[in-house]
């Protein structure tokens, strides 16, 4: 995404967006514009958002996290 301003956000845009909706794409970008990769997340991470009229909820998850991973140490 390039820097800029955003259009305002407004009822008819917070209405059409309630609902389920699964991630497509994260980036993080620092402000020389370098895009991030999340150590934990990885470079293509999965992840469900929840969108309701005053709640908002999001779960975000490493694709393709073997077995070694999730042993406790």
């Amino acid at each position: 995404m390039k820097k800029g301003s955003l259009p305002p956000l407004t009822a008819n845009l917070a209405s059409k967006i309630v609902g389920i909706w699964m991630l497509k794409s994260r980036e993080d970008v620092d402000a020389e514009g370098q895009i991030l990769i999340d150590p934990f997340l990885g470079r293509d991470p999965i992840g469900i958002l929840c969108f309701g009229p005053s709640h908002f909820a999001a779960q975000f998850m490493k694709r393709d996290r073997s077995d070694e991973e999730n042993v406790p140490q």
